[in-house]
């Protein structure tokens, strides 16, 4: 019984979180090779998801799940690797030629859903086309994202996720759903823009980042935090008062220019808090052990980056 090892791919979180139902899912991917390994008879040893990671780079440390399939192969654990479809395997010519010449090598087959190998030296020319339409099919894609992302900024509106303080508007889909308007300035939040402002004002008035977490943390307001954290820390404090999107400002790549949105503070109230922050660097005096560490430590509590500083 030959066997086989899945590889599924989705190339950012967002996109698994958008396409969960869709063909190129991770669970429709691997259903569909799973039929297929079934229909030839294969027992499938290993299956590979890989979300988040682009199959556009042209090194596989800037890979590394797709390095572990690599790594099995070179171990002989499965006799054919199983694909949807060569963009999901890679959109890298470089990789892509290396890895196929290197299973070919061993003796591995690298069949996609319609079962063409790649590996058999008659469907070369099929694979190199088909590497080449994948490369040329992301860069294609990559431009229209920075074409939009180009185009929303001169338009004054913010490119990339929402801070702490505002929502999308949402609006009907057609369908009888309602789905979030990102051609329209976000809107605030009352509470947590009550929050910012408050954070603004104490911090000008020489209270530290951590005291404003804690106080902003007591008034019940929780950051939007990627990492779950469900507290403020003094890192996600400054952040906040650092960022010009509070003083009604978008940035792209950055270039700054005035943005739809209602500011939360004022331009003059940003450049006061800013104007602390440049006056506590100058006198900021780092060890290079705090330097080497600053970031590294975690707090058992609340799970926020712990950084040294003078006393």
């Amino acid at each position: 019984t030959m066997r086989a090892a899945i590889v599924a791919r989705v190339s950012s979180k967002r996109q698994l979180a958008a396409d969960a139902g869709g063909r190129h899912s991770l669970v429709s991917q691997r259903e569909m090779l799973e039929r297929m390994a079934a229909r030839n008879g294969w027992e499938i040893v290993a299956t590979f998801e890989i979300p988040g990671e682009s199959a556009f780079r042209d090194e596989l440390k800037a890979r590394p799940l797709f390095a572990r399939v690599l790594e099995a192969a070179e171990r002989r654990e499965f006799d054919v690797l199983l694909v949807s479809e060569l963009s999901r395997f890679s959109r890298s010519f470089v990789v892509g030629f290396n890895v196929l010449y290197r299973l070919r090598q061993l003796g591995i087959g690298l069949f996609d859903e319609h079962g063409t190998d790649y590996t058999l030296e008659a469907n070369e020319d099929h694979a190199m086309m088909g590497l080449w339409s994948a490369r040329k099919s992301s860069r294609d894609h990559a431009e229209r994202v920075r074409r939009g992302l180009r185009n929303k900024f001169e338009k004054g509106l913010p490119v990339g996720d929402l801070p702490f303080g505002y929502v999308r508007q949402h609006i009907p889909d057609g369908r009888g759903g309602m789905v979030a308007d990102t051609e329209s300035p976000p809107v605030p939040v009352p509470a947590e823009v009550e929050g910012i402002r408050h954070a603004f004002e104490r911090y000008a008035a020489g209270v530290g980042y951590q005291a404003i977490a804690s106080e902003l943390t007591a008034m019940g307001l929780r950051p939007r935090s990627k990492r779950g954290l469900d507290v403020f820390t003094a890192s996600s404090v400054q952040s906040l008062i650092e960022n010009r999107f509070y003083a009604g400002v978008v940035s792209y790549h950055g270039e700054e220019r005035t943005g739809l949105h209602t500011a939360a503070v004022s331009e003059a109230e940003w450049q006061e808090a800013h104007r602390r922050t440049r006056r506590t660097a100058s006198h900021r005096q780092w060890s290079y052990s705090a330097l080497l560490v600053g970031g590294l430590a975690e707090c058992a509590h609340c799970g926020g980056p712990i950084w040294t500083k003078t006393a």
